[in-house]
């Protein structure tokens, strides 16, 4: 059984000799939109030395310090767009992994068509390159240092990815009058 979040807490005994414990296992409540990571894959895409160039090459007239956080800012728009296509990652590995199965069929009825073997090797590129894409995101959400041989796809390092999801989230908080609040929106404020 997979479980998405759980909660505890020690209550006071009042009086019983025991401590009750309440258990709460539920799905991760939304916080609102999600802030801005910038992902290694997109520091090695072609357009991103580009974008940095034109972006950096910009004056303004200020400070400097507020001028390194106009550029930053303008850099941060311009790579937003980057950034969510390359972390769109699993639609198009799911999508391409469905064409190349259908390719393949029709391969199997038509073996020497040129056509879909050029097809198939157009798949089967794009699929290495979003493997690779999924693979590099992943490991950079775990934040763990792997070696150069990598632990792709082991039980442990999705174990690492789903402890460090849970440890980032804040379900749960109480006031300054010892009121606990629940609700995503309260929490958040």
């Amino acid at each position: 059984m997979d479980y998405g979040h759980v909660e505890v807490w020690f209550l006071n005994p009042n009086v019983s000799d025991h401590s009750p414990i309440v258990i709460q296992v539920s799905t991760r409540p939304p916080f609102g939109p999600k802030t801005f990571r910038l992902f290694k894959t997109v520091l090695e895409h072609p357009k991103f030395e580009g974008i940095l160039t034109t972006l950096w090459s910009k004056r303004y007239t200020s400070t400097r310090i507020r001028q390194l956080w106009r550029k930053l800012k303008a850099l941060k728009i311009g790579l937003k767009d980057l950034n969510t296509y390359l972390a769109s990652y699993s639609p198009k590995l799911q999508t391409t992994r469905q064409s190349l199965e259908i390719v393949q069929s029709k391969m199997k009825t038509q073996p020497l068509n040129n056509v879909l073997i050029e097809q198939e090797l157009v798949l089967l590129s794009d699929i290495r390159k979003w493997s690779l894409v999924e693979e590099k995101v992943c490991k950079q959400k775990s934040r763990i240092n792997w070696d150069n041989s990598g632990d792709a796809n082991t039980k442990f390092f999705h174990a690492q990815m789903k402890i460090r999801s849970n440890k980032n989230t804040i379900t749960s908080i109480y006031t300054s009058n010892v009121i606990k609040l629940q609700d995503p929106k309260l929490v958040e404020e």
